[in-house]
Parts: C-alpha cells; sequence; structure tokens
C-alpha cells in the first residue's frame, strides 16, 4: 500500500468514526455506536505512519472511552498522545476530569490550573474542576472559595452551586447556605434533583 493510500485510508476511517460519534449522540442506546466508532479509531490507529497521527487517533478514542465511562482507559490513551506528540493540544479540562476519576487529584488541580488562564467565563470551568479535587483532597475552605469564583465568573453553571451546597452541609452545617445553593442547582438544571438526592434528603431530614 502507498503513502497516498494510507492516508486516504486513515481519513476514509476517522471520517466514518465521526460520523458514528454523531448518530450516537442522538440514539436512545449510543452504547453500541460508540463502541464502533472506538473500533474505527483503533484501525487507524493501525494504519498512521507517523507519531503525530498517531496521537491525534489516540485522542480521539480517549473521548470515545470517557463518554463510555471508561475513565482509565481514556487516561492511558490520552497520555499515550502527548507521549508520542508532546505538543499535541492540550484539553487541560477534559484530562483533568479523566485524573479526578483517577483520583490523581494534585495532578487534576494542575490542569485546571491551565483551564483558570483562558479567557472569561471558559476560566470559571478550571476554578469548578480545581474545586472539585480540593474538595476530593478534603481542602474544603479552598474548595468553597474555588466555587465561589466559579460562580461570580459564570452564575448559569449548575454544578458550582451544588457541590458547594454539599460541602457547606455536610462539612460545615451552614443548612440554609446550602438549601440555596442547592435549590439554584435545581434552577439551573433539574437533572440535579435527581443527581444529589441524597444531599436533598439530608438537607429535609435536617429542617
Amino acid at each position: 500500500m502507498n503513502k497516498e493510500q494510507e492516508i486516504s485510508d486513515i481519513e476514509t476511517i476517522i471520517c466514518a468514526a465521526l460520523k458514528i460519534e454523531n448518530a450516537a449522540q442522538k440514539s436512545e442506546k449510543p452504547q453500541l455506536l460508540y463502541d464502533l466508532a472506538s473500533q474505527h479509531y483503533t484501525s487507524a490507529l493501525e494504519l498512521c505512519a507517523n507519531d503525530e497521527e498517531r496521537a491525534t487517533a489516540y485522542v480521539q478514542r480517549a473521548r470515545i472511552h470517557y463518554k463510555l465511562n471508561r475513565f482509565d482507559a481514556a487516561l492511558r490513551d490520552w497520555d499515550d498522545a502527548t507521549r508520542l506528540n508532546p505538543n499535541e493540544k492540550v484539553d487541560h479540562f477534559y484530562r483533568g476530569l479523566l485524573r479526578i476519576h483517577a483520583k490523581q487529584y494534585a495532578k487534576a488541580s494542575e490542569d485546571f490550573e491551565q483551564e483558570m488562564l483562558r479567557p472569561q467565563p471558559l476560566n470559571a470551568f478550571g476554578y469548578a474542576g480545581r474545586g472539585i479535587a480540593r474538595k476530593e483532597l478534603g481542602q474544603y475552605d479552598e474548595a468553597v472559595s474555588d466555587f465561589t469564583e466559579a460562580i461570580r465568573l459564570y452564575p448559569e453553571s449548575p454544578a458550582s452551586y451544588a457541590h458547594r451546597a454539599q460541602i457547606y452541609a455536610l462539612q460545615f452545617g451552614r443548612i440554609e447556605e446550602a438549601r440555596r445553593d442547592l435549590n439554584e442547582a435545581i434552577r439551573l438544571d433539574p437533572i440535579w434533583k435527581e443527581k444529589a438526592k441524597d444531599l436533598c434528603k439530608f438537607l429535609a431530614d435536617s429542617a
């Protein structure tokens, strides 16, 4: 197979994988489609002629692993990508989330601090991410400061309110403030009524 044919095959495979991803986002049962997209990226990896191409394919497959909650596999692919091509553009927020799932909280904080350098309101997500890492490390005062700054930068983020509510309620006993934050999170996105159901029950029992 000549070089031009290899490039054509890789482009065809990746285009097909992207189309499958788009279909998965609209599907009621996306897992099979995401699995198929992952297989396409694996096939592309086998055809890549250099480390730069392989790094890009690893990043694409890492995204699929993340969507399938295969966090360890996603982080391995991401690490392979940056090892093969140190110049590969790093999505620090995305890698920070992976490191949260891998319980690598200090490294996650480093990624989120890079996100904090982005323009407003995008930097809000860096503060929120570092707040989650600090919460997991038991650094509750610092975590509250991060969530508060995230809310100041982007008041429409329900997750920042919900995470701050959890610390207010469970760590500081500031029940009324926790209620206000949780109510705001649910107002912004009603899904938090289910996602934070244990906290909802705790606050109801604390009435």
